[in-house]
């Protein structure tokens, strides 16, 4: 089948991703990006190490201050790295840009990228990606932050895929948050409904859910333990919109895309209003998934920025966290989900700690020991804390209330307190080595002092880190949503292949062969020429669809079959057989034409092929000369052979050779039962004229003479006449032809001798 035209943004909805065979370098004479390599030095802290003094050690922070390490490059692509990842310096870090390209299919420009940076490819934290988007190619009228979009190669799907980003039109940059180095693009497209259509931004399907929405989706998670209705509910929105801008366009498709809808919302309605969709339960499953995952998310977002941090919801969010690790088997996303909020929510109580007031001699030896890797301790850096609080603020609930505050503040409190859980002895050789040889050891009091006073300064450190972590837990439940939302584009987009297949016998021509096949029933928003398809020779064809683009051009039911050259407009199919998404292999088989259709009248052509003369007639007129009067015949004379010739010669010089077919008629009071009449009415050149009528039995390919009806042959006596054939039944578009070379009547005497077959021959067409 062609590409559709008018139903692209339905066939490519929700992503784009496939077409770049249909993409060209841009011709246009704007400014445009062209194919160039920049290599830029990353460049962090000397991380050499230097002997330090014990005193040095001891005025050491908690944990050293860092800055983040930002790059940029001359082509304008810029790239942020947090302190706290663990960045290899004095690397060079690769980008290389490719020359602008033009995608009419899509209806867009892009550029790609391909960055890295040594051998690293998948990093420990996110970092943001700048790269430059080119305002020229965005009509003007249209807002660049809906025009813009980001994507990246996905080497394990093979695909180019959404990614999480957003657009600063001040900078005129996307901006983008990933966890690794690979190939991104930048897209300019035409307008905001392209963009939406074929890219996924997981912003915009969060901008559509309210606290609400998603507080309902995610009680009744609570309560059936399953996404069902109401997380369908909160996906829906994005999903409808997405295509909306090829809705509005075509009237019928608004109505189509409203009803498609409810229906994936309805879970009952769904499965059966979709039934024939292969995946269809699939599909519906992995909305529901995605509309949780949002769901949860858009809870987690909004619990972080604004005040609804009850004890109810609380409860709710460790309800969800636990169950989707234990029960949906999304113990990654459930972990993730319910660390970022407990980070966020509790990150200022612990930035406020309250510090002690100790003296510097009661803290030399405990902050030696603290700030150095010695006496089997391990100080503990930015980089490790970030290790340490992603680790263990991620681990799977164990059970309802697992709190990752708590867990985080036990490693916290465990570490502050390590000194004083030492062995005596090496204690006392810390105090030793900084020259508190006779330094009474603190008591419990001084302790808990002690250990305050370095929580409190460590904590104040950390509120970076813990920033950074939170940062990274919330990218990775938006970066696991916008992968559910990802494997339900494509079960929209997937192209599904149909072969159309005439079955025939062996040796038999094929029927159906140039034939045209026409979907039925379309609605106004489908171009009927692109649901077409034309058959080859063998009478087999191929076509692709998607399941939404089927949805949106009417959901047609009937696959019509009309004759080579045949006006669809007002002709007649010769075949009509069902359609449905869930067989990939369709079969054109001649099942007969009803007798229905041939019934009516025929005009064409009625003659005598041959008389035989039977062996039994030849010695029959031997012994009875007398049946011969009025005929020049000397019997004793002649041979079989001779007779034969004669009868022969009277076919072509007599009056049998003026036989006219003015009408035949086939009638049928019971066409179910296939029995017929085929009702010839004849003349000849000198007036005369006939009727026969043939008695036939019908099973939808051909005639089967049994008979003749005296009673319906006016001027005829005697009894039926013995007349035995078969009337071929041929098909040309809506045009039927009847044909027959053996139509033969047995002549029989009175005594019931056999004596010769006349076999006639029709050639007739339907009126």
């Amino acid at each position: 089948m062609k590409v559709m035209k008018k139903l692209i943004s339905c066939l490519l909805v929700l992503a784009m991703l496939g077409g770049i065979c249909a993409c060209k370098k841009s011709d246009s004479k704007k400014s445009k990006k062209t194919k160039r390599t920049e290599k830029v030095s990353v460049k962090g802290d000397d991380d050499d190490e230097i002997e330090e003094s014990i005193d040095e050690v001891v005025a050491q922070p908690a944990i050293e201050p860092a800055e983040d390490i930002n790059i940029s490059t001359d082509m304008g692509v810029k790239v942020t790295f947090g302190s706290d990842l663990d960045i290899p310096t004095d690397t060079d870090m690769e980008v290389t840009q490719l020359e602008e390209t033009v995608d009419d299919l899509i209806g867009a420009h892009y550029t790609e990228y391909e960055i890295t940076l040594g051998d690293l490819h998948q990093l420990d934290g996110y970092i943001e990606l700048r790269l430059p988007y080119n305002e020229a190619n965005i009509p003007a009228g249209q807002d660049p932050a809906q025009c813009v979009a980001a994507m990246y190669f996905d080497e394990d799907e093979n695909d180019w895929v959404p990614v999480i980003y957003e657009v600063d039109t001040d900078a005129k940059e996307v901006v983008i948050f990933t966890d690794h180095f690979s190939k991104y693009r930048c897209l300019e497209f035409e307008n905001e409904g392209k963009r939406m259509a074929k890219v996924t931004n997981i912003s915009d399907c969060m901008n559509k859910i309210s606290f609400e929405d998603a507080k309902k989706a995610i009680e009744e998670y609570v309560q059936f333990e399953d996404p069902m209705e109401d997380c369908r509910a909160v996906v829906a929105p994005f999903i409808e919109d997405s295509f909306r801008d090829f809705a509005n366009k075509y009237g019928d498709a608004n109505t189509q895309l409203g009803n498609f809808m409810t229906n994936l919302v309805t879970l009952n309605n769904g499965e059966k209003a979709f039934e024939y969709m292969p995946k269809s339960k699939d599909a519906i499953k992995t909305m529901g998934k995605a509309g949780l995952y949002i769901s949860v998310v858009t809870f987690m977002m909004s619990l972080s920025k604004d005040d609804k941090s009850t004890d109810d919801i609380l409860q709710l969010y460790k309800d969800t966290a636990y169950l989707l690790v234990t029960v949906s088997g999304s113990a990654y996303f459930g972990s993730i989900a319910a660390a970022a909020w407990m980070i966020d929510v509790s990150v200022n109580e612990w930035a406020n700690t309250i510090r002690s007031s100790v003296k510097e001699d009661e803290m030399k030896a405990y902050r030696f020991y603290m700030n150095s890797d010695n006496y089997g301790h391990k100080h503990l850096d930015r980089k490790a804390w970030r290790k340490v609080i992603y680790e263990t603020a991620t681990q799977q609930p164990t059970s309802r209330d697992f709190d990752a505050n708590n867990a985080i503040m036990k490693k916290i409190d465990d570490y502050c307190n390590e000194f004083w859980t030492m062995d005596y002895t090496t204690r006392y050789e810390v105090y030793w080595d900084v020259g508190l040889k006779g330094k009474v050891q603190a008591d419990k009091k001084m302790q808990e002092a002690i250990s305050a006073e370095y929580k409190a300064e460590l904590m104040e450190e950390l509120t970076g880190v813990f920033n950074a972590v939170e940062i990274q837990l919330k990218n990775e439940a938006l970066q696991a949503a916008l992968k559910e939302l990802n494997k339900l584009k494509k079960y929209f987009n997937e192209a599904y292949t149909y072969t159309i297949k005439e079955v025939v016998e062996q040796d038999q021509a094929p029927r159906y062969a140039g034939c045209t096949a026409v979907f039925s029933q379309l609605n106004s928003a489908a171009v009927p020429e692109e649901w077409q398809i034309q058959l080859d020779d063998k009478g087999c064809g191929t076509f692709t669809m998607t399941w939404i683009g089927y949805v949106l051009a009417g959901e047609p039911m009937n696959l019509q079959i009309f004759s080579p050259g045949a006006d669809l407009a007002t002709a007649k199919p010769i075949l009509t057989v069902p359609f449905s998404m869930d067989t990939p292999e369709i079969e054109l088989k001649f099942e007969g034409i009803p007798l229905e259709e041939l019934l009516g009248t025929y005009s064409g052509t009625f003659k005598l092929v041959s008389i035989n003369l039977t062996d039994e007639g030849y010695e029959y007129y031997k012994t009875n000369p007398d049946d011969l009067d009025g005929y020049d015949v000397d019997m004793d004379s002649m041979s079989k052979q001779d007779c034969d010739d004669s009868l022969k010669a009277m076919i072509d010089e007599s009056a049998y050779a003026d036989i006219k077919l003015d009408k035949m008629t086939i009638e049928s009071a019971d066409p179910a039962s296939g029995n017929c009449l085929i009702i010839l009415d004849v003349s000849r050149e000198n007036g005369s004229t006939g009727v026969l009528a043939l008695k036939a039995v019908y099973d939808g390919t051909q005639f089967t003479v049994t008979g003749t009806d005296v009673s319906r042959m006016p001027n005829a006596t005697g009894s039926d006449l013995p007349m035995t054939g078969i009337i071929e039944v041929q098909q040309d578009g809506a045009t039927y032809h009847l044909t027959t070379n053996n139509l033969t009547c047995e002549d029989i005497t009175e005594e019931g001798v056999h004596v010769y077959d006349e076999i006639f021959s029709i050639d007739a067409t339907k009126d």
